[in-house]
């Protein structure tokens, strides 16, 4: 896990395959370098489900096109993006182009992005208590 008081921090679930992460404020470049090395080493894993919980802005097109240089061809990789900002509903429906099992979420849809990401009742627990730790 990266914990920062501020910006993105995150935690990857290993026995449930799925990465949790939370971005709170604006992350710093050192924070999206440490989340993007994960991701890279998560391309060899076939089945990967993330859950990304995003009260922050949306990353910079730089970021964008890393992310989506690392996620181009995993289609399995099942991505729920939960957010209230549609700044962010904008960047997800282009990121659609690269992973078309990405899905927007409100807040308020918490439950139902947890579904899309196929989480069971055990997981939907280990979820939502790494979600807390995590907005701390």
């Amino acid at each position: 896990m990266d914990r920062d008081e501020r910006g993105m921090s995150f935690e990857l679930l290993e026995r449930e395959q799925i990465l949790v992460s939370y971005q709170g404020t604006a992350a710093t470049q050192e924070q999206w370098d440490h989340y993007l090395d994960q991701l890279a080493t998560l391309r060899e894993v076939e089945r990967v489900r993330f859950l990304v919980y995003a009260d922050g802005s949306p990353p910079t097109p730089g970021i964008q096109r890393r992310i989506a240089g690392i996620a181009h061809g995993h289609d399995k990789w099942l991505v729920a993006l939960v957010s209230p900002s549609t700044a962010l509903r904008f960047v997800v429906s282009a990121f659609k182009l690269v992973n078309r099992s990405i899905r927007f979420f409100t807040p308020a849809e918490l439950h139902d992005a947890l579904s899309h990401i196929q989480c069971d009742s055990d997981e939907r627990g280990a979820v939502q208590n790494a979600l807390r730790r995590l907005q701390g």
